[in-house]
């Protein structure tokens, strides 16, 4: 599959995704940066899509605000979602993961807003709250939509199956063509964590998901 077909699949994935999220009771606002930290992780399909709705001074100017930073704490994943679900099925340990909020914002951020809003990562799209985070300090997301979220998590990383994962910033720098350590390969869909509790929620997504022509 070549890179402009993945890229199709991947804003209809983000379109199904919207669809559900909108009906949800969430406080969440248009632009909000209460939740962008530096810790945000995507798929290198989503970096591509990022970097390639830029203009040659848009990609400059990302380039400076991301090695700028390049010195700075983030969160760097050790095992994909995917890999996760393979080894929770095994009953296999995870690898314990090292992640800070308190490690600063997104550099991505002008102004405290999105530079890449309209082609932000799923993660950003993902983390919503049913309450202000401004007030409480921390997301109250729902179950059932860490459940769906996973979801979507596993199919984004299955279209991009032959790429990689990573902070946002380490994508994005390979993208730009830098040369960026910590990222890792991504993994096909072997199988699919949905929670029983939520399989009536799920299994509507799921069908949706499934039409989708690869």
């Amino acid at each position: 599959m070549n890179n402009d077909r993945k890229r199709a699949i991947l804003q209809e994935i983000y379109r199904i995704h919207q669809d559900w999220i909108s009906g949800q009771d969430l406080a969440c606002t248009i632009r909000c940066a209460d939740c962008c930290t530096r810790n945000v992780t995507m798929t290198s399909l989503e970096g591509l899509n990022i970097v390639q709705k830029l203009d040659d001074a848009r990609r400059g100017q990302c380039l400076q605000r991301l090695s700028g930073e390049t010195g700075n704490p983030r969160f760097s994943p050790k095992i994909t979602v995917n890999g996760m679900a393979e080894r929770c099925a095994k009953g296999e340990a995870l690898p314990e993961e090292n992640l800070d909020p308190g490690w600063g914002r997104c550099p991505l951020l002008v102004a405290d807003q999105c530079s890449i809003y309209p082609d932000r990562p799923f993660e950003c799209r993902a983390l919503v709250s049913r309450k202000s985070c401004r007030a409480s300090g921390f997301a109250d997301m729902p179950p059932v939509t860490v459940a769906v979220n996973t979801l979507f998590r596993q199919y984004i990383e299955h279209i991009d199956a032959d790429g990689t994962s990573g902070n946002l910033m380490d994508v994005l720098l390979q993208q730009l063509g830098k040369q960026s350590p910590g990222l890792i390969a991504n993994r096909p869909i072997t199988i699919l964590m949905i929670d029983p509790a939520f399989k009536s929620e799920l299994d509507p997504i799921l069908e949706t998901l499934n039409t989708i022509r690869v």
